[in-house]
């Protein structure tokens, strides 16, 4: 993939709206915030030195990045958390990019009887892990190594986790996505589309837990006994 040429006057000019619709606070385009999102990794860091960060927190800023993005034609690299270390990290293909940080989102819903979680993308295995164990569910959680990343992020990259369900990508039932021109889809036979339909939410993606049932909890093993 060849590198794009950015125009500088079309960069502060994307940068000022982008300002505008999602907060000042919330455009990262600061020397240490390109830095910041680089691959630290990476023999030379400046190859896919971004041009900034942008965080939103829903659907309608996502939304609104988008079409901002494609007004001045400014490359956007989406990142859940960008902890995929060691594998390019938060930092883009296209030097210059704006990393589209998702990282704020971090809504939770759980379904305890159909065992399923309905995650958006800043939402990390250990805010999971935290969220079922507050509510003491009877709900078995499929980690990676390394629990600070992005659950979506983790599935979408081929994650791997230590259950019977550590084949994350497998695992999911369904996702709502942002288009390239900023449309906004979820598949209709999911009955939590036409309810969060229209909503400012964020973008999620949902995954089954491994149910337990602690009535099938063996005396003599104290073994936990997972349908």
């Amino acid at each position: 993939m060849q590198p794009q040429a950015i125009d500088p006057s079309m960069l502060a000019r994307a940068i000022s709206a982008l300002r505008a619709a999602i907060g000042e606070k919330n455009v990262f385009t600061a020397e240490d915030d390109r830095v910041a999102y680089s691959d630290h990794y990476a023999p030379d860091e400046s190859v896919h030195r971004p041009s900034g960060g942008l965080a939103p927190a829903t659907v309608d800023e996502v939304r609104a990045v988008v079409r901002i993005a494609n007004e001045f034609r400014i490359p956007l690299w989406p990142i859940s958390r960008g902890k995929n270390f060691g594998y390019g990290g938060p930092a883009p293909v296209l030097k210059g990019s704006l990393v589209l940080d998702l990282s704020r989102m971090k809504r939770i819903e759980i379904d305890e009887e159909n065992g399923t979680v309905l995650v958006e993308p800043g939402v990390s295995f250990f805010d999971l892990y935290d969220f079922i164990q507050a509510r003491k569910l009877p709900l078995w959680l499929s980690v990676p190594g390394n629990s600070w990343g992005s659950v979506v992020g983790n599935a979408l990259d081929r994650g791997v986790g230590y259950t019977p369900y550590g084949d994350h990508a497998a695992r999911i039932c369904g996702l709502e996505v942002c288009c390239p021109r900023a449309t906004w889809c979820a598949p209709a036979w999911a009955p939590w589309a036409t309810r969060r339909a229209g909503s400012s939410t964020s973008p999620a993606l949902v995954l089954p837990g491994t149910r337990c049932s602690a009535s099938r909890i063996s005396a003599s093993s104290r073994r936990w006994a997972c349908g």
